[in-house]
C-alpha cells in the first residue's frame, strides 16, 4: 500500500503557502507521496466545488494515508472524511473551525449537519490545533474545544501562534509539530 499525504490550504492559500514546502519535504523524505491541490475558488471557498474536486482529484486515499489541512481547508477535510469509504491514518487539522465565524466568506465552507460518527470512523487519529489568539476567531475557545468534542481528536492548543499563517509571521513557512504528529 502506498503511504501518502495531501495537504489542503485554506482562504487565498496555494500548495506553496504558510509550512506546507516544509511538511511535504519531511512526509517525501519519511517516503510519502504528497498532493498538494490548488483548489477552485482559493478567495472565496465554496464547499460545493472544492469537495467534489478533491473527490474527483485521482488521490487515493487508504488507510496509510495522512491528511493535513489550514484554515478553510479543514471544514473541507471533515466533510471529505465524511464523504470517504475509507479509513485514513491521521488527519492533521491547523488552526480550522466547524462553527460559523464573524467572516462573510466562512458561509459556504461549512455543511449544515455533519455525521461526525462516521467522521470520527473514517480516521485513525485526529490532531486538532488552535491557538488561544487567532486574529480570525479560530481559538482554542470558540472551535477547538469543540472540534475535539464533535470529532473525538487530540486538541492541541497552541498559545500566542494566532492563525498560523505566514499572513502574520513569516516564520510560518515552517511549522515544526508537524513533523511530531506526523511521526505520532
Amino acid at each position: 500500500m502506498v503511504k501518502n499525504a495531501i495537504l489542503i490550504h485554506g482562504t487565498s492559500g496555494s500548495p506553496r503557502s504558510n509550512w506546507f514546502e516544509y511538511i511535504s519535504s519531511y512526509l517525501e523524505e519519511k517516503g510519502y507521496e504528497v498532493f498538494r491541490p490548488q483548489l477552485p475558488d482559493r478567495d472565496r471557498p465554496n464547499l460545493e466545488h472544492q469537495l467534489p474536486y478533491l473527490l474527483k482529484s485521482g488521490f487515493k486515499f487508504n488507510s496509510e494515508t495522512i491528511i493535513i489541512a489550514h484554515s478553510a481547508g479543514c471544514p473541507l477535510t471533515v466533510a471529505l472524511l465524511e464523504a470517504l469509504d475509507v479509513k485514513v491514518d491521521k488527519v492533521i487539522l491547523v488552526a480550522g473551525y466547524l462553527k460559523p465565524l464573524n467572516i462573510d466568506i466562512v458561509k459556504p465552507t461549512l455543511k449544515t449537519n455533519y455525521d461526525f460518527e462516521k467522521i470520527k470512523s473514517n480516521a485513525n487519529k485526529i490532531f486538532i490545533l488552535n491557538s488561544d489568539n487567532d486574529n480570525y476567531g479560530c481559538t482554542i475557545e470558540a472551535q477547538g474545544k469543540y472540534m475535539a468534542q464533535v470529532l473525538g481528536g487530540e486538541l492541541i492548543e497552541m498559545m500566542g501562534e494566532y492563525h498560523m499563517s505566514i499572513v502574520n509571521d513569516p516564520k510560518y513557512r515552517e511549522l515544526p509539530i508537524l513533523k511530531e504528529l506526523v511521526d505520532r
